[in-house]
């Protein structure tokens, strides 16, 4: 067996069922645990944990940032169910390096607000909330404009 082959069958080895994947992810980074959970359960097992040894050794390699994963892996878990697999994660990855660079190193993340998750305060985002308090905000925005402008 070609020693490429074997390494791939030895690490397919190392993680013989969920408990002993998430354990291994755990050690490594909280969102590499989600997006496994994830993917193992929208893929099932054998085909999840495929994509999830992926992600482990991009972790594991140098030429990864491991912060710059961590936002990779939370963007495509905003994302489209269907598109949770380790490829997108690679090109989101790409997509968080140019934004890092542009940005002079900085990548920036947007945190979930705690209302959101909860049920009982789902009015807080519906459309038309969202909509009105758009328009709030842009009035706001353009009235502080003129107040600045006016001062001049």
């Amino acid at each position: 067996m070609p020693e490429n082959h074997r390494e791939v069958a030895l690490k397919r080895l190392m993680y013989p069922n969920f408990k002993s994947l998430m354990d291994a992810a755990l050690k490594i980074s909280q969102p590499l645990a989600r997006s496994c959970e994830c993917m193992v359960k929208r893929y099932g097992f054998e085909n999840g944990k495929k994509g999830c040894i992926h992600i482990i050794n991009c972790y594991r390699k140098k030429q990864y940032i491991n912060s710059f994963i961590d936002e990779a892996i939370d963007r495509m878990l905003s994302g489209d169910p269907k598109k949770w697999n380790s490829n997108t994660l690679l090109s989101i990855y790409e997509e968080v390096q140019k934004e890092a660079v542009y940005n002079g190193g900085k990548v920036y993340h947007q945190s979930e607000f705690d209302f959101c998750s909860d049920p009982n305060l789902a009015h807080l985002r519906s459309a038309e909330t969202q909509k009105n308090s758009k328009a709030e905000t842009a009035s706001k925005d353009i009235s502080n404009e003129l107040d600045l402008n006016y001062g001049e």
